[in-house]
């Protein structure tokens, strides 16, 4: 809790359930310290939501839940997204549909079975995920597969870690690009009326990663991503006191402090986040 206190109280938090959230007495912790929209499927009511910020229809959803339970969450999802009069998507959640750590490509999730589907026919802009430590995006995606002749599709995000726990990466053919050092990152994004931004950086700012979604029409979004060269980055030694998830509060509260923006996305678990977990 100490990690998130520095802008969990003045800034709006949207948290979403991540595999270690189910361990011990995580469900517990969860859902005594958040409060979110009571709009969700019936049986994942306190897991998963949806909210709006301007222009902008947000979806939570838990990726930890049981086969049925994500087909519930499916069905919600897509009778919302046929409801929705929002220009832009954002969907989060935890377990990705296409991963990024090596050796996960043929693992197949339910995210994939069920949400990916659903996703990508309703043109959903971005998605946000985690659970592979190792920062990457798809191309955009279309009926499952990367569409990299006209850029028309989904585009998913995994942001890597904010914490110091790191796998390698692989590049898999459905990636569009992929930064596998050892270091923190995090995502900011910014959402106007003619785009969605990207920024990625490091802990100390170095930019990693940038790139754009922009609408050709109303229902069909389209990616511009330019492939910057990433400035190598040294290993930093932490040298503050960090929490037991090893989370620097100096670095979380500068972070906070320079970026003022609409939507900060710092990838750790829910009880990461509390100092609940090593």
């Amino acid at each position: 809790m100490q990690a998130s206190s520095v802008y969990a109280t003045t800034i709006p938090t949207a948290l979403t359930w991540g595999n270690h959230d189910v361990k011990s007495e995580g469900e517990d912790v969860f859902t005594k310290g958040a409060n979110f929209p009571e709009n969700g499927p019936e049986s994942q009511m306190q897991y998963a939501y949806s909210y709006e910020v301007d222009d902008t229809h947000f979806v939570v959803l838990n990726s930890e839940g049981t086969e049925e339970q994500m087909i519930d969450q499916a069905a919600w999802l897509k009778e919302g997204l046929d409801q929705n009069d929002k220009k832009w998507i954002i969907a989060m959640f935890h377990r990705p549909a296409y991963h990024t750590e090596n050796g996960r490509e043929a693992l197949v999730e339910y995210t994939q079975t069920y949400f990916a589907p659903i996703l990508e026919e309703k043109k959903v802009d971005l998605i946000l995920v985690g659970h592979d430590p190792v920062y990457a995006r798809t191309y955009p995606m279309l009926d499952g597969k990367p569409n990299k002749a006209t850029d028309k599709g989904t585009v998913y995000l995994d942001g890597g870690a904010s914490g110091w726990k790191f796998y390698d990466g692989t590049k898999y053919n459905y990636l569009n690009y992929i930064f596998d050092e050892d270091v923190p990152v995090y995502s900011a994004i910014e959402i106007t009326e003619d785009e969605i931004r990207v920024e990625a950086r490091t802990s100390t700012g170095t930019v990693i990663d940038e790139f754009f979604v922009v609408k050709i029409t109303e229902t069909e979004p389209s990616t511009l991503t330019p492939t910057p060269v990433p400035t190598p980055v040294p290993t930093p030694t932490p040298s503050r006191p960090v929490f037991n998830d090893k989370v620097d509060v100096d670095a979380v509260k500068a972070i906070v402090e320079k970026e003022n923006l609409l939507l900060l996305y710092v990838l750790r678990t829910f009880q990461h986040l509390c100092g609940v977990l090593p």
